[in-house]
């Protein structure tokens, strides 16, 4: 039987190329405007934190993307450097735990582990998940603005020296 190879960083970086806009663009939605229709309560989070949270975390979540956007290197090869995927990676799954843990602040027991488990997964337990997957994503965030910098300023003296 034929052993795969394993799964490389370039084609990871291309998986993170294409979907990084999407993720961007998911995350607002997931977290505010559809979790009624995922189960849980409408509360705060899905009605006033639309309009309030919405707009700035889709921005903060676009700015590294927008910033691989201007790496010539990255858009000509379609995919990102090794460092910026894995950070991405990080973001990304930090983020799906916290939309499955956060509770809305005006219905108590609302996160989506709450309601898609009936009650089983107290907001004891949640609320630790989502407060640890806030701050992991902010740190995977924060290196991955870093690494798309350092990736475009790479690029940048590459092309100055040439």
């Amino acid at each position: 039987m034929e052993q795969r190879p394993p799964v490389t960083v370039p084609r990871t970086g291309r998986i993170v190329f294409h979907g990084q806009w999407w993720v961007a663009l998911a995350t607002p939605f997931l977290l505010l405007v559809s979790r009624p229709s995922l189960g849980a309560p409408a509360g705060w989070l899905s009605t006033t934190g639309v309009l309030l949270l919405a707009p700035p975390l889709f921005l903060l979540l676009a700015a590294p993307v927008m910033v691989v956007a201007l790496d010539t290197v990255a858009r000509s090869t379609r995919s990102v450097r090794p460092s910026y995927a894995r950070a991405s990676l990080v973001l990304w799954a930090a983020l799906a735990v916290l939309v499955v843990a956060v509770a809305d602040p005006a219905v108590a027991d609302s996160s989506l582990a709450s309601s898609w488990t009936q009650g089983a997964i107290p907001p004891a337990v949640t609320t630790p998940i989502a407060w640890v997957a806030a701050l992991v994503a902010i740190a995977a965030w924060a290196s991955a603005l870093a690494f798309a910098v350092a990736g475009y300023l790479e690029t940048r003296r590459v092309a100055d020296v040439d």
